[in-house]
């Protein structure tokens, strides 16, 4: 009997990843609550305008850094894809 468990280990830290998951979710929703679904929504033309063009240097940084990331994104899948990694 000694050893012999009820929940393995598997279960117990798949169990701890829901409740870490779903305790950022509710903190989310505390500090981040939806928006009204009434407020209308802005066009991606007028989000470029915002950020890029007249976006301060923190924005257009930020910009840069994240499509840096996407690009890397794409050439370690495409590498993996083709065999070379």
């Amino acid at each position: 009997m000694k050893g012999d468990f009820k929940i393995t280990t598997e279960w117990g830290i798949q169990a701890l990843a829901t409740a870490i998951g779903l305790t950022i979710i509710r903190w989310l929703n505390l500090y981040y609550p939806r928006k009204d679904p009434n407020k209308r929504k802005k066009s991606l033309k007028e989000y470029v305008q915002q950020f890029v063009l007249k976006g301060t240097r923190f924005n257009r940084i930020v910009l840069v850094v994240y499509t840096m990331c996407a690009l890397l994104v794409i050439t370690i899948i495409g590498l993996t894809l083709s065999g070379v990694l």
